[in-house]
């Protein structure tokens, strides 16, 4: 093709259809149809622009955005096109390769979509735009975890989404949820005492996180679950969809943290997963094996006592969300704003402590 060729409606089907593939409600998220924000549709045309084709210079305005809005969340930046910033076409007008960036440069558009499809969020990070809701767990204030027993103390979050595939859409654009615990009052700061074991332990660990990446092959995809502070051991769990992120619906455990010392004694923190095609619930466990084993200042020897645990233990449960936006300018000063659909959940339950 030369720069002096007009696009055809295969040439532009090809392109945004290698968009919906990288990027679309199958891979990443963005759904086709009509609204700006959208990959466009496909058009109908033949071979010959002067007879058959449909092209339209609103679709290849918006093809030009929406790709730029996808390499922006990406990379963090937009991508350079010599030439105009934004297309900037009249109703009718034959449209050729050059319309895509540099006359010289017929990859144009072609150097954008290629970008998007190299990038793999199995080996790169999201360096677009995230905004974060928080939601409260409520503090859990009675004393627990002085039964000379194990002691488990728990709660379920549920982040609920309104369809199957608004979930797909919030995690395939790089969405995530979180847990984070704290523990406060009590005899925290004292060291060596239960309340301040658990409040270094869940201040060491800091966000439990459920993301969603494709595996190393690209063929399907994976649930990886970790601790932002690090420690402990997070999980992977494939998908049961290689179509799509839907887990089986049956729990099982995503992270665990398990005390050894004079730390955390014999304390462990888990978060156990179920995810269902509409939801995530979190089961958040902490277990308080402590009976009682740290040697007392004095040296002297003495029958162990389980003390309580008299701290307030509470938290958030967070939600990150895509919000990647720009703006683009024509050769009229008219700017054309492109942005990710919000598919954050419709619900965050936080959910009611539990002894046992």
């Amino acid at each position: 093709m030369a720069a002096t060729d007009p696009i055809t409606a295969a040439n532009f089907n090809n392109l945004r259809d290698d968009l919906e593939n990288n990027f679309g409600p199958t891979r990443w998220g963005i759904p086709v149809g009509t609204a700006v924000a959208n990959i466009p549709n496909t058009v109908v045309g033949g071979s010959d622009p002067a007879t058959s084709d449909s092209v339209l210079a609103a679709d290849v305005e918006r093809l030009f955005g929406i790709s730029q809005l996808v390499y922006y969340h990406q990379m963090g930046v937009q991508k350079t096109v010599t030439g105009t910033t934004f297309p900037d076409f009249t109703l009718g007008e034959k449209i050729f390769w050059a319309d895509w960036g540099e006359a010289g440069d017929v990859q144009g558009i072609y150097d954008i979509i290629n970008d998007i499809t190299a990038w793999s969020a199995y080996s790169s990070s999201w360096l677009g735009d995230f905004n974060t809701t928080d939601t409260a767990i409520s503090a859990y204030t009675t004393n627990w975890g002085n039964t000379n027993a194990t002691d488990v103390l728990q709660r379920t979050v549920t982040y609920t989404w309104g369809s199957a595939q608004e979930m797909t859409n919030f995690f395939l654009m790089g969405g995530e949820v979180r847990v984070s615990l704290t523990a406060s009052s009590g005899t925290v700061g004292t060291a060596g005492s239960k309340d301040d074991n658990w409040a270094l332990m869940l201040s060491n660990t800091g966000n439990i996180t459920l993301k969603l990446q494709p595996n190393a092959a690209g063929t399907s995809y994976e649930w990886v679950s970790f601790a932002s502070g690090g420690g402990g051991t997070g999980a992977t769990q494939t998908t049961t969809n290689p179509a799509g992120p839907v887990n089986s619906g049956s729990e099982y455990l995503g992270y665990n943290r398990a005390g050894s010392g004079s730390i955390y004694d014999d304390n462990t923190y888990q978060a156990y997963y179920t995810i269902s095609s509409t939801s995530v619930a979190v089961r958040i466990v902490l277990t308080d094996g402590d009976t009682g084993t740290d040697n007392p200042a004095d040296g002297a020897s003495r029958t162990p006592i389980d003390e309580p645990v008299t701290a307030e233990i509470s938290g958030t449960a967070q939600i990150s969300y895509a919000s990647s936006s720009i703006t683009l300018a024509d050769n009229d000063a008219v700017n054309h704003v492109f942005s990710l659909p919000d598919r954050q959940p419709g619900t965050t339950t936080s959910g009611s402590w539990a002894v046992s």
